[in-house]
């Protein structure tokens, strides 16, 4: 999360939250899944990134959340 709310315009200011995304090689998939819906419900917007194409493996993991 960014330590500062980013002024939108003079009225809206967003806080930034970063979430590490699902498939760490370091932690369970269930974790992952928690951090990731954790993210989502604090979230009124979401910003998908992917590495590469987006595949069906990618939309199986994000119909999980």
């Amino acid at each position: 999360m960014w330590n500062q709310p980013v002024s939108l315009n003079s009225n809206t200011d967003a806080i930034v939250l970063d979430c590490e995304g699902l498939n760490s090689e370091a932690r369970p998939y269930e974790v992952d899944v928690k951090i990731f819906a954790l993210c989502m419900l604090l979230s009124s917007q979401f910003v998908f990134n992917s590495m590469g194409s987006i595949t069906d493996y990618t939309l199986g993991d994000l119909s999980v959340i």
